[in-house]
Parts: C-alpha cells; structure tokens; sequence
C-alpha cells in the first residue's frame, strides 16, 4: 500500500523535503529506487511526483480552511483536512499539518495570531510535544497572500 513521509519539526523542515522532491524530479538518470521497505519503485518520476503532488494538495487544503473561515487551529483544521482519515491517526496528521504550516508561514502565505508564534516557527523552535502550543496558535491567511492570490 502507498503511505506519506511524516516530517516532524524542528528537526525535519518541510520545505526541504519539498525542494528535495523537486531535485530527484530533475534527475533523468533515476531509473529505479529501492526504499527500505516494499518492492522496489520503477516508475521513478510518476512516484515522485505524486509524493510532490500529496504536500502541495495539503498546503492547498490548509489554505482552504483559512480562505473558508476565521483564523484556524492545527487542531481545528485536522478533523476538515483527514475527514477520510482514522481518527487514531490524526495526533501524526497534526505534526504534518504544522510541519507545513511552518512552510506556509515562512513563505508569507499565512500568519499566527501572536509575533511570538511568527518568532518561534521563523527561528525553529516548534516541537511536537502534545502541550505545544503551536497546535492550538490560530492562523490566518496573511494579508499580503490573500490580495496576490485573489
């Protein structure tokens, strides 16, 4: 069966992990990949691609439950994006969704309610901790995003 890359803050960025998919979508001397666990992949860039695909699909989902209503929560906005998701799962779901929503502030695309929060996804010092208080930071789409995607 097909699964996600979990990419955990701080230590794992996930636009990084963006740009690395980007890279290997580069490479036409790829031919096969043998992963840790499962068959080996032979259609290289398909199997890529759809991993590229899978982040910018969450990114979008995350920027629709911001353009649909007042500022969110990680943990408001989990049970709308993994609707589909066993419930079991959505405390792993969670640590994705703030991985890219470090991504999407970094990139201007979305702002905390508090410039300590800005502060601390901007310099790293996010954690996955159950009492982290980035899960509960309501977000909202930064100003500067909203009149350039409009």
């Amino acid at each position: 069966g097909w699964s996600t890359t979990i990419v955990i803050p701080p230590d794992g960025d996930m636009t990084s992990y963006v740009e690395s998919l980007q890279k290997l979508l580069q490479r036409d001397q790829d031919k096969i990949y043998w992963p840790t666990h499962g068959t080996s992949i032979t259609n290289v860039k398909d199997y890529v691609q759809a991993l590229l695909n899978h982040r910018l699909e969450r990114e979008e989902q995350i920027l629709q439950c911001l353009h649909d209503g007042p500022p969110m929560s990680i943990r408001q906005m989990v049970p709308i994006m993994y609707k589909d998701t066993d419930k079991k799962l959505h405390g792993a779901a969670a640590i994705s969704a703030l991985a890219t929503m470090t991504r999407l502030v970094r990139m201007g695309k979305v702002q905390c309610s508090t410039n300590e929060m800005t502060h601390r996804i901007r310099t790293g010092q996010v954690t996955c901790h159950n009492d982290e208080p980035m899960f509960v930071e309501l977000f909202a789409i930064s100003p500067s995003s909203s009149s350039s995607s409009s």
